[in-house]
């Protein structure tokens, strides 16, 4: 025998949903009412405080849309509360000024006069064959290091040459393109300050010879089988030592990572077409060396030291507002954003200058003040890290301090 739906049963179920959606419809009614209620409540409120300070009241009646509600309630705040309160000024404080933007302009101006007058060229050179340019003095000073009166090598230079040799100091073989004594120290990473850290002490070690030849292949070569113990226990120092004595010799030691750019055999710049690699080589033969980054650092060692003389002399928002832990947190914030946006326009202007520069010097690479544009990256990237925070933390405190000069404004004027 069939079975079939019971029709009423079926009904009732539908009935009761009926019902319980007509119930919740009604409690949503309900709460909109209230809060109109409330928003009108609200508004009778702010006209009597209006009346009682002597502003005619609006007779704004509110809409019922809550959002525009809201908004109308706003107007009506901003007529009668002041625009600036106490708190709000001194959040203002940690915002840049005009005279801010032009200070950090001005010591970036000075770190351009710097690379100019002082940084310069390594060395003087007639470049591309044609073209006088004049060399660093600053950098011919620090060249003088480890030369005795006459010009040669100082006796603690050639101790530590004889006490602290190392298996990678060959500077002739002609299995390896490229290697000889100008550039043997430009192709052997244990010759590098940061990268000699890893590859030379390991050199030492292994008693081999790690080198990036002119066509970027690296190469490991066995020059002594058996190293005494001790002298692997002593690799680091050895190393260290070895790399004080390489400073002093006339073509110097790499800047930090510079054998590395041996590797990129890409690219075709100036009217060699040369590729990174190249480029690199041409500039350590030039002069640009350890030494030479001494010198390019004096720029933005000048501008960091200055644009922090301002800030914390004249530009530094007040840090000892109360003694309430969150607000000291928001005030060092602030602060510290405030310090690198000045670092930012002044490395900046500093970087544009050296740009400038480096046209003004046909394009010689050796013009290229390195230490200025890895500092500017470097600010450019806390900028960013500032603009994609989370402001969730200081847009509440900066609120309650809008809610708290809205009170004691609104209390002064009551009494």
């Amino acid at each position: 025998m069939m079975k079939f739906f019971n029709l009423d049963d079926k009904l009732k179920q539908n009935q009761d949903s009926l019902d319980e959606a007509k119930s919740l419809c009604d409690k949503v009614k309900q709460s909109e009412s209230n809060n109109d209620n409330e928003l009108k409540s609200l508004q009778n409120r702010l006209n009597s405080i209006k009346k009682a300070l002597g502003i005619e009241a609006i007779p704004q009646k509110l809409d019922e849309d809550n959002t525009k509600s809201i908004e109308a309630i706003d107007s009506i705040c901003y007529e009668f509360i002041p625009d600036e309160g106490s708190r709000k000024i001194l959040d203002n404080s940690y915002n840049l000024k005009g005279i801010d933007i032009l200070f950090a302009t001005l010591i970036g101006g000075l770190g351009v006069i710097i690379d100019f007058l002082t940084v310069k060229i390594p060395k003087d050179q007639l470049y591309q064959g044609k073209i006088e340019q004049s060399g660093s003095g600053l950098t011919k000073f620090f060249k003088s290091f480890g030369l005795d009166e006459k010009g040669n090598t100082s006796n603690w230079v050639k101790v530590l040459e004889e006490k602290f040799k190392v298996p990678y100091d060959k500077s002739i073989d002609p299995s390896i393109p490229g290697l000889h004594p100008r550039t043997h120290r430009m192709l052997t990473p244990g010759h590098d300050p940061i990268l000699g850290i890893i590859f030379g002490t390991s050199d030492i070690i292994n008693g081999n010879m790690t080198s990036i030849d002119t066509n970027g292949v690296i190469r490991i070569e066995q020059i002594s089988e058996n190293v005494p113990f001790e002298e692997q226990l002593l690799a680091p120092v050895t190393w260290f030592c070895h790399i004080l004595s390489d400073v002093t010799t006339k073509m110097g030691i790499p800047i930090p990572g510079w054998c590395a750019l041996n590797i990129f055999q890409c690219g075709s710049f100036g009217e060699k077409q040369r590729t990174i690699a190249e480029i690199a080589r041409y500039m350590y033969l030039e002069g640009y060396d350890f030494r030479h980054l001494l010198t390019m650092s004096v720029v933005p060692a000048t501008i960091g030291l200055l644009v922090r003389l301002y800030f914390y002399c004249f530009a530094k928002g007040d840090e000892n507002a109360n003694n309430i832990l969150s607000e000291q947190e928001y005030a060092k914030i602030k602060n510290n954003i405030k310090l690198h946006k000045l670092l930012f326009i002044a490395h900046s202007v500093a970087a544009a200058g050296n740009a400038a520069k480096i046209a003004t010097y046909q394009g010689n690479p050796t013009s290229i003040n390195l230490p200025v544009w890895l500092a500017t990256a470097k600010e450019a990237v806390t900028m960013a890290r500032v603009a994609l925070r989370d402001k969730s933390g200081e847009l509440a405190i900066e609120g309650r301090h809008q809610i708290e000069d809205c009170w004691e404004y609104l209390l002064k004027a009551n009494n």
